[in-house]
């Protein structure tokens, strides 16, 4: 009895002082467990639309934020294996940011670092205002955890996505590179028109905007309905599926 007794402990132990986190992520394709994003200050209406520097699907699926090209938003593929998913939340944990937490500073038109987490047990925001780097304390386990989470796992290349927004994010006289409408739907019938147009381009129809779109430059404008507007193609991510998705 007193050897069963004792290897029982000793199973308790080890399962006690195992490499598993204390809370886990959900599982799945489209089931988002970790988001790191940054917005800077005085953005720019383009900035609102970038994808977050990273969003980690449940099943090891990263996309992190690539360089802009043209009037094309881009992003870039990582894989992360249940161990390092593991090693990410564990270290969130012992970060203390898998609650809701808020560093705020009192400066205007500030940069702010958002980190969303979500296990089996719940979701969690930490925002950071005006986040620099070598800060230390608790603001400074935020922004390590943020860039670390961001360079998780291995590159598995560029984000192909299945749909794509095209957002307008600006009307202007600008006539140094005007080309002609790139969609099939006019401007005015796009969803949310005229206070802040968008539409969704898949099938055949998306590769070649995509190309269009990054053979764009800063100051291109596309002419539509007697106007001249600035335009953003943005990506959609695993989980979107529609405009309404980006807010």
């Amino acid at each position: 009895m007193m050897t069963r007794r004792l290897l029982l402990c000793a199973v308790l132990l080890l399962t006690a002082c195992s490499d598993g986190p204390a809370v886990r992520p959900p599982t799945g394709t489209d089931t988002v467990i970790a988001v790191v994003d940054r917005r800077g200050g005085f953005a720019a209406s383009a900035e609102q639309w970038a994808l977050p520097a990273l969003t980690l699907y449940g099943d090891g699926t990263a996309v992190t934020r690539g360089d802009d090209r043209g009037a094309l938003l881009t992003g870039h593929r990582r894989t992360l294996s249940t161990a390092q998913i593991d090693a990410l939340f564990r270290r969130a944990d012992d970060a203390g940011i898998l609650t809701d937490r808020d560093y705020p500073q009192d400066v205007t038109d500030a940069a702010t670092l958002t980190v969303r987490l979500t296990t089996t047990g719940g979701a969690y925001e930490t925002t950071v205002t005006q986040p620099s780097p070598g800060e230390g304390g608790d603001r400074g386990e935020v922004i390590a955890f943020a860039e670390a989470a961001a360079a998780s796992g291995v590159d598995a290349g560029e984000y192909l996505p299945q749909r794509a927004t095209v957002l307008v994010v600006a009307d202007s006289e600008d006539n140094s590179d005007v080309r002609p409408w790139p969609l099939d739907v006019p401007l005015s019938a796009m969803d949310g028109a005229p206070q802040r147009p968008c539409h969704v381009v898949d099938g055949a129809t998306l590769a070649p905007l995509l190309a269009e779109a990054g053979a764009a430059r800063r100051e291109t404008r596309w002419q539509a309905e007697g106007h001249r507007v600035r335009l953003v193609v943005r990506p959609l991510l695993p989980h979107e599926r529609n405009c309404a998705d980006l807010d």
